[in-house]
Order: C-alpha cells, then sequence, then structure tokens
C-alpha cells in the first residue's frame, strides 16, 4: 500500500495557488463532486482565497487547470490507468 502524499495545503505555505496572497484561505478540492472523497485521500486539494474559490466554483475559471494539475501530480506516483479508475476520467 502506498502512503498517501502531502496535499498541497500541507506543503504550501498557505497562500492563494491562484493569486498569491495570504488571506481568507479555503481549501478545494482540485477535483470535486462524486471525486471529493478521493481527492482528499490522495491529498489533491489547495489553498485559495475566498475570491479566488468563489470565482472558480461561480464560474469554472482555472477549474480545468486544477484537475490537469491533480492528474498529474496523481500521475507521479500511479498510472494514468489507476487515476481513470479511481476519478473516471482523464484530464489530460
Amino acid at each position: 500500500m502506498r502512503r498517501r502524499k502531502k496535499s498541497l495545503q500541507e506543503s504550501a505555505d498557505c497562500n492563494c495557488h491562484i493569486c498569491g496572497i495570504s488571506q481568507g484561505i479555503q481549501m478545494h478540492h482540485m477535483l470535486h463532486g462524486s471525486m471529493r472523497a478521493n481527492a482528499d485521500k490522495y491529498g489533491l486539494v489547495v489553498p485559495l482565497c475566498y475570491q479566488c474559490h468563489m470565482l472558480l466554483h461561480d464560474t469554472g475559471f482555472f477549474d480545468k487547470e486544477l484537475q490537469r494539475e491533480a492528474q498529474r501530480i496523481f500521475e507521479r506516483d500511479h498510472t494514468r490507468e489507476e487515476f481513470i479508475k479511481t476519478f473516471g476520467k482523464s484530464y489530460l
């Protein structure tokens, strides 16, 4: 069994992953909805400021980029086939 990698939350300095500010930080699951539990399991969460987090949820701004980044992170230790089996599709 592979050990869970540190989430971006645990390894980041808690600045917004998009704009870099350090106030009003919230954690965002890079893969959300039905994939949220597996995003937690594999540490695929990032710090976002309130404004960027709301912009992402309201408009989808930066969502596709975060999904692709999550897949690249997952594939450092796993295969693409494992990603598809775990998350249902490929974003790359």
